[in-house]
């Protein structure tokens, strides 16, 4: 039966916090221990004290055991029908029917009758006369009481020992792996058998964030515990195992709980969940957050990286090695390697995924075989005129300066006179500018989009470089996970087999079935996706929502796709530095 389950934090009154959650369950079961499904704290409330069982289309709870529920008039009894508007009482607790909203078989809230308070003082009043609940105590138990207190001052010596048993004792199951230190010293976390209270978590947790800003949340967040999310006691189950109702409570009508949010209703992944929000890298936005443009998927979209790149020119193709001979094939890991936890693909760098086949040269005779180095012009044109100076007028002096800036007043300094006629103070700012001027054509804007009337002996001649690393800022993807995956099942338009015709056997390792890569021609391509492959740095090859959808589904879904809470892609937390500041 479908049963909609809604929470009520805080006593009646007050300002209370509110949780709602859908429940496929075949009964209900209710206790104190969190084994069951409706667990609900206090001395007053067994570890299995009742279910709530569909007989007739009508719920009925009934108690277990020797526990006992009580009707809304203050009658006990052990079974109780729920008709709509219906009320039941367990210890401290409310239980209320109330009106169905979907196709649930029924929908129960819950919440405390009367606030907190010492539960102690609590069971002390329910044995005083005048109470509706006080009894008056048989002899029977008077001499048991007596028995029992004998008892004790004989077994007293021996209670260290059974201490730790007797703690155990009270526990409504296993401790989580990650608190099993604590062993039996329940008051670590517990004070007069109460829930714990966030408070006793931040004293070992003290840097774990809020989930919004102060100046964001909202009455449902700031009524919150970490108890909602994280709850022990229930074995090998992860402490972070949370269900989707604690998210979609307040994400599932998002402008209930926040007016100026600009996220969209998510509450299920399957159904009812916004397309990917992109950050992309642009060094001239304000934000939010600062240095990113934030847009939504779509087939179309396009970044602006600042510089020129075919993947179909690259992947997939035999190069020649400029070290050694024969022919290299280029596939996608040759430039997109995994970081140390292999979940992101680290940035790309010149110096280690470009350099070794786009070198940057002059053509000019007295800098043949030399490496210019990448960087800012300025830089590289100042390296020219001290390589021009350092052999075509000073040649193998030992008292040279290293420095390139300080090499032609050294040069002039001494009187030196230009070697073998190759190069003179005169025509050195010509030459400079000559040679400058051909590695701004052939280098630089071969993969760099240059500025307006960009000339050689300009600081800055290129558009600012924005490669985005990391584009989808508040949930995380990690690759180690998909690591059976084809590149081409979420990058199609990337993983390209395009040789040219220097008749290179295709190897076993670019075929389209095999793992990592699956390369396919642009043939296979568009025959099977009608796309194009991508020629331009600007393309965004990100797959959207619906490509993940097809793997993932939510996590109450009897399909036979892989289940998906929020909490395996989003973190609660607003982790803070990650990739800047998160956008809400």
């Amino acid at each position: 039966m479908q049963v909609r389950l809604i929470r009520i934090s805080g006593s009646r009154g007050a300002e209370r916090g509110r949780q709602e959650e859908i429940l496929e369950v075949s009964e209900l079961s209710i206790g104190r221990g969190t084994t069951n499904i409706l667990d609900l704290d206090g001395l007053d409330v067994f570890l299995e004290h009742a279910r709530i069982v569909l007989r007739e289309d009508t719920p009925h709870i009934e108690s277990v055991g020797f526990s006992s529920i009580t009707s809304a008039n203050g009658q006990p009894a052990t079974s109780l029908p729920l008709a709509l508007g219906a009320v039941a009482h367990i210890g401290n607790w409310e239980i209320a029917r109330i009106a169905d909203t979907g196709d649930e078989a029924f929908s129960l809230e819950v919440c405390r009758r009367v606030p907190l308070s010492d539960p102690i003082e609590a069971l002390t009043a329910k044995t005083q006369p005048g109470n509706p609940h006080h009894r008056t105590i048989p002899n029977f138990f008077v001499w048991s009481a007596i028995l029992f207190a004998a008892l004790f001052l004989v077994v007293r010596p021996w209670l260290p020992e059974l201490s730790s048993a007797g703690k155990r004792a009270w526990m409504p199951g296993p401790l989580a792996p990650d608190h099993r230190y604590f062993g039996s010293e329940c008051a670590s976390c517990h004070t007069d058998f109460a829930s714990t209270p966030s408070s006793k978590c931040s004293t070992c947790h003290t840097n774990t964030p809020s989930h919004v800003s102060e100046h964001k949340t909202t009455p449902a967040l700031e009524a919150m515990e970490c108890r909602h999310c994280h709850i022990d006691h229930r074995g090998e189950a992860a402490l972070l195992t949370v269900s989707d109702a604690v998210c979609v409570d307040c994400h599932g009508n998002i402008a209930a709980h926040s007016n100026d949010s600009q996220l969209g209703n998510a509450s299920d992944f399957a159904t009812v969940h916004p397309e990917f929000r992109l950050f992309l890298a642009d060094p001239g936005s304000d934000g939010p957050p600062e240095g990113f443009r934030v847009i939504d998927w779509s087939p179309s979209a396009k970044e602006s990286p600042g510089i020129k790149f075919s993947h179909l020119h690259h992947a997939g193709d035999f190069l020649p090695r400029r070290e050694g001979t024969g022919l290299e094939l280029l596939q996608c890991g040759a430039c997109h390697e995994p970081d140390k936890a292999a979940a992101y693909m680290k940035p790309i760098v010149f110096e280690e995924h470009c350099q070794s086949c786009h070198g940057i040269a002059a053509p000019d005779p007295l800098l043949a075989d030399l490496e210019l180095t990448h960087g800012a012009f300025a830089d590289v044109r100042l390296e020219i005129q001290a390589a021009l100076v350092r052999r075509g007028l000073l040649g193998d002096d030992p008292s040279m300066p290293s420095e390139p800036s300080k090499l032609l007043d050294f040069a002039k300094a001494g009187g030196l006179k230009p070697l073998d006629g190759l190069l003179s103070f005169d025509t050195l700012p010509n030459r400079v500018g000559r040679a400058a001027e051909d590695v701004l054509r052939r280098s630089c804007e071969s993969c760099h989009h240059l500025l307006p009337d960009a000339k050689s002996n300009d600081d800055e001649v290129v558009l600012p470089v924005a490669m985005t690393n990391v584009w989808l800022h508040n949930s995380q993807f990690p690759h180690h996970s998909h690591s059976a995956q084809r590149c081409a099942e979420c990058h199609p338009t990337a993983a390209v087999y395009s040789p040219s015709t220097r008749g290179a056997p295709r190897p076993p390792g670019s075929m389209r079935d095999n793992v990592p890569y699956g390369l396919s021609t642009p043939e296979e391509l568009f025959a099977e996706t009608s796309l194009r492959p991508s020629e331009h740095a600007s393309d965004i090859m990100l797959p959207g929502r619906e490509k993940c959808r097809s793997c993932h589904d939510s996590s109450v879904s009897k399909n036979d796709r892989v289940w998906t809470t929020c909490v395996d892609c989003h973190d609660f937390h607003e982790w803070k530095n990650r990739f800047g500041n998160p956008y809400r």
